[in-house]
C-alpha cells in the first residue's frame, strides 16, 4: 500500500540530478511534504528516446470509466495481478513511469489506532517508485493518470504494513524501455534499504503540507511494532 508520499527536492535539483531531457516549462510544480491521491506530481517517461517529465494526477482512471465528474481511479496496482487486470495488462508494455519520491508514509495498525511512519532513504535521497500511467479522455476532457505498483513488504517494513511501493534500484531505463519486455522484468530483485520513524498524525490531514509532516515523535517502539 502506498497512499502519501513527498517529493521537497526543487525542479531545478531534480532535473540535474536526473539528467532530465524535457522538463515542460507550463509544469507548475510545488515541493510537497503530504502529496495525497488525486493531486498531481511530477512523473517519469520515456518519450522519443528522451526521459521526458510530465505533471499527473495520482489515480489511474481506466479508458472504459466514462464518469467526468466522478470517475474511478486506482492509486495502487498490485504486482502479482497485473496480467490478470484489463485495466493495467495493456499498459504494462506500452505506458511505465517512474514517480520520484523522497519518502512515503505508511500506517501501522496498533488495534485502538494507526500509528503514522515516515519511510525513506539514507540521507532522505530521492528515489523511485514503479509505476503505469494513462491519458484519460472523455468528450472532450482529458487528463494524464497514474499508479503506483505495489508488492509485498521486506522483512523490515513488514513490522509497518504488508504491502510496500516497488524501488526501482538500477538504471531508470530498465523499466521506461518498453523494449525491454515486462515479462522479463525482475520484481523479486528489488531489495530497497528504507529507513522509518514514527511521525505524528498532524500528516493525517491532507490539508497539513509543511516539514511538519516529517517530524520524527518519541514513542514506544517496540509497542508501537508488536
Amino acid at each position: 500500500m502506498c497512499g502519501r508520499k513527498t517529493l521537497t527536492k526543487s525542479k531545478i535539483d531534480i532535473a540535474n540530478d536526473f539528467l532530465i531531457d524535457s522538463w515542460d516549462k507550463s509544469i507548475d510544480y510545488d515541493i510537497n511534504f503530504n502529496i495525497a491521491p488525486q493531486q498531481k506530481h511530477p512523473v517519469f517517461i520515456k518519450y522519443k528516446n528522451n526521459i521526458q517529465v510530465r505533471l499527473m494526477k495520482w489515480g489511474l482512471v481506466p479508458e472504459w470509466v466514462k464518469d467526468e465528474k466522478n470517475p474511478f481511479y486506482i492509486i495502487n496496482a498490485r504486482q502479482e495481478t497485473l496480467l490478470n487486470k484489463l485495466s493495467f495488462k495493456n499498459l504494462l508494455n506500452v505506458n511505465r513511469c517512474l514517480i520520484p519520491v523522497d519518502g512515503y508514509y505508511e500506517w501501522k495498525n496498533n488495534g485502538k489506532f494507526k500509528q503514522p511512519y515516515y519511510i525513506y532513504k539514507e540521507n532522505h535521497q530521492i528515489f523511485f517508485l514503479v509505476g503505469l500511467w494513462s491519458t484519460w479522455r472523455y468528450k472532450d476532457f482529458k487528463i494524464d493518470t497514474y499508479t503506483v505498483i505495489t508488492t509485498k513488504s521486506d522483512k523490515n517494513l513488514s513490522k509497518i504494513h504488508k504491502r510496500m511501493p516497488v524501488i526501482q534500484e538500477s538504471s531508470m531505463m530498465d523499466w521506461l524501455d518498453i523494449t525491454n519486455r515486462y515479462e522479463s522484468y525482475n520484481f523479486s530483485s528489488i531489495k530497497a534499504k528504507l529507513k522509518f520513524y514514527p511521525v505524528s498524525n498532524f500528516v493525517n490531514s491532507t490539508m497539513n503540507n509543511s516539514s511538519e509532516c516529517i517530524k520524527e515523535i518519541n514513542i514506544n517502539f517496540q509497542d508501537s511494532l508488536f
